[in-house]
């Protein structure tokens, strides 16, 4: 309905309410008064309404709020109030509804407060993270890391061991057993001295395979190493001492491992002799594999021919100290699979009375 530039004068008729199949009302340029007519929220399918250029009064009606208008002209107008009503389609080139300060203020403050909450914790991290680098470098400039180096071992040879305890005489005599005799001794280094006890096994008497099996089970009996110092020769001393200076359990098991060796191969971890070889270890687990006699000690060759079996025990006890000087701990024995291993030995391998590979 078109109605425009009619000069029509009076009120817009309520009953323009009843028609709610309209879908456009203009009435721009008249000279109608009074205000919007109350009917008209009935007409829900309006689409297009002009009311320009009128001498309408009043409150804008809050119903345009709900119409779905393409077009909505009610400019020169004695119109007030309904703020609420504002935007258009952009198509129609209709101004937008200005953001109120009000709106802008939460928007803006629901994007700033987990930003700068954000922002806050990152930058305490940071901090924290800091700190606790420049307190880890301090403590250790202050404290400083003990290191070990082979230079810092004691090289001991017989007449280091003649000299401390004075020829091994009878007023440095500690101890004696059936299988050998404990010294006191006296090592001085560096103006320092430092007291030592020098064990002296006897291998030549019968019985001296239970040696072995002796250290062991004392070995095994004990849960930590209670070593002050680290004194030996360099064979002896686990690989690990070069890295830390405390003593361990497994490094007493390494110790033992390497004993052995010596005792049945009558050979010195620190040969030269371990030409191709990285060590005495080395040495007698190839040897196990290839040519065992030639890893055994001399003496006992003449000794085992008489019994085949002694052959196959000595491999066994070989074995033994191989595993428990392996180069990592891990990978070594505990001493008391040692105690059990070498009791199935002995119950295996029973020794003769009438023969013993270490009697004269």
């Amino acid at each position: 309905m078109d109605l425009s530039h009619n000069r029509l004068s009076g009120f817009i008729p309520t009953s323009l309410g009843s028609c709610v199949m309209l879908s456009s009302l203009h009435l721009r340029r008249n000279s109608l008064q009074g205000g919007i007519p109350d009917s008209l929220r009935a007409l829900k399918g309006l689409e297009y309404l002009d009311l320009s250029q009128n001498n309408l009064s009043g409150m804008i009606p809050r119903f345009l709020v709900k119409f779905h208008l393409l077009y909505l002209s009610i400019s020169f107008n004695g119109l007030q109030g309904n703020q609420d009503l504002c935007g258009g389609i952009a198509i129609l080139n209709l101004p937008s509804c200005p953001s109120s300060p009000k709106s802008n203020k939460k928007g803006l403050g629901k994007i700033l407060i987990p930003t700068i909450v954000g922002v806050t914790c990152l930058v305490a991290l940071a901090v924290c993270f800091c700190v606790i680098i420049i307190y880890k470098r301090r403590t250790l400039q202050n404290v400083g890391i003990p290191t070990f180096h082979v230079s810092d071992f004691l090289r001991l040879s017989y007449a280091n061991l003649l000299t401390a305890t004075e020829g091994f005489s009878e007023t440095n005599l500690l101890g004696a057993g059936r299988f050998g005799s404990v010294y006191k001794g006296i090592i001085t280094e560096d103006d320092e001295q430092t007291d030592v006890a020098v064990k002296v096994l006897n291998l030549n008497v019968r019985g001296a395979s239970k040696i072995v099996s002796s250290i062991s089970q004392n070995l095994s009996s004990t849960e930590e190493s209670n070593s002050s110092a680290i004194k030996g020769t360099i064979g002896d001393i686990p690989p690990e001492y070069g890295m830390s200076y405390v003593a361990s359990t497994q490094g007493d098991v390494y110790s033992y491992g390497v004993l052995v060796l010596e005792i049945f191969t009558n050979r010195r971890p620190t040969s030269d002799a371990f030409e191709g070889y990285l060590n005495l270890q080395d040495f007698v687990c190839k040897a196990l594999t290839e040519r065992v006699m030639e890893a055994v000690d001399p003496f006992l060759h003449q000794k085992l021919n008489v019994d085949e079996k002694y052959w196959d025990c000595i491999v066994s006890i070989l074995r033994i100290g191989v595993r428990c000087s392996k180069q990592l701990p891990r990978d070594r024995m505990s001493m008391a699979e040692v105690v059990n291993d070498l009791k199935k030995i002995r119950n295996v391998f029973p020794v003769h009375r009438n023969v013993s590979p270490y009697q004269h």
